[in-house]
């Protein structure tokens, strides 16, 4: 039995020209027909990209920037707060002087055992090829103190001096003269008499160092009270020693 809703196949019969026994194809409506059309003709455009869905990518990129520009921020703020509070604070009158000593610790262990004696020139208080230097080229400011201290078991003087020279170079001159064994040194206030101690020990020939500090030239010597303790120990006081230079020189 044939089917009344088949197809004509494209090898069978011409239309109109059905077989003995089988049933004329029912026409296709206008509508039904244009849409199998379509259909086996396919779309007429392509198809439109697919939309991301929400939160995808995209999103998350824009977050992460925004955190990024939010810890550049921070970044940034932190530095400016470093620079104020680091930045130097001119003195009254004048500009900061960073080549200053200074002492950002206390004297600690170091009793004072005479006061600071500050002077307006170098000529005369010293000794050696020192002397003749500042002949020919004199300080702006010598400052000297005395200290004591304790070290295993050996009380120790200690002379402190700090010599302001009108230039750097001059500064740097002073410090290369007074590191070369022969040439004396400016004299400390035990030399001059003025150290009104019993049985103070001469500071020359003991333990020994100095730092240059751009127009400042800080110079120590030590020595203990019985004589007996070894050039080590004397060089490690008189290193640290150097911290007291603002307080001598009135810069701290």
């Amino acid at each position: 039995m044939s089917d009344p809703h088949r197809f004509p196949d494209s090898t069978g019969p011409r239309a109109g020209a059905p077989d003995d026994g089988d049933t004329e194809p029912l026409p296709l409506s206008g509508s039904l027909a244009n849409e199998l059309a379509s259909g086996m003709a396919g779309p007429s455009h392509a198809p439109s990209p697919p939309v991301p869905p929400p939160g995808g990518g995209g999103e998350r990129n824009i977050r992460l920037l925004k955190a990024l520009g939010l810890l550049a921020v921070a970044v940034i703020a932190g530095l400016v707060w470093w620079l104020i509070r680091h930045e130097e604070v001119p003195e009254p009158g004048g500009s900061a002087d960073s080549s200053r000593p200074t002492s950002s610790r206390p004297a600690g262990d170091f009793r004072t055992a005479v006061a600071p004696v500050r002077d307006a020139s170098c000529t005369g208080h010293a000794y050696g090829k020192i002397r003749g230097f500042f002949a020919r080229t004199d300080c702006q400011q010598l400052s000297r103190a005395l200290y004591t201290t304790t070290k295993e078991g050996h009380k120790t003087l200690v002379s402190v001096a700090v010599v302001e020279m009108r230039t750097a170079a001059d500064a740097k001159r002073l410090k290369r003269l007074t590191d070369t064994d022969g040439t004396g040194n400016v004299a400390d206030l035990v030399r001059e008499g003025k150290a009104p101690m019993p049985n103070a020990p001469e500071v020359s020939g003991g333990g020994y160092a100095s730092r240059l500090a751009g127009r400042y030239v800080t110079i120590v010597e030590s020595q203990a009270f019985d004589k007996a303790a070894g050039d080590e120990l004397l060089g490690r006081i008189s290193t640290n020693a150097l911290r007291l230079a603002g307080q001598v020189s009135g810069t701290r």
